[in-house]
């Protein structure tokens, strides 16, 4: 879903949290020159997705 609208995935990592009744947190990273607020609107709308959060990298040119 990322890569098709335009944010090449570096990275991800997941796995359930028991201190979040087992849901699982997931950290997707990915390089883009598109604003990543639409990748987060995109990914808000998934039916299972209960929130999405976007923090940029430290020491990465933006």
């Amino acid at each position: 879903m990322a890569e098709r609208r335009g944010f090449a995935p570096r990275a991800i990592t997941g796995a359930p949290v028991p201190a979040d009744d087992g849901r699982w947190h997931l950290q997707l990273v990915v390089d883009s020159q598109r604003p990543p607020e639409t990748l987060c609107r995109q990914m808000e709308k998934i039916y299972d997705c209960v929130s999405v959060q976007m923090t940029a990298l430290e020491g990465v040119s933006a």
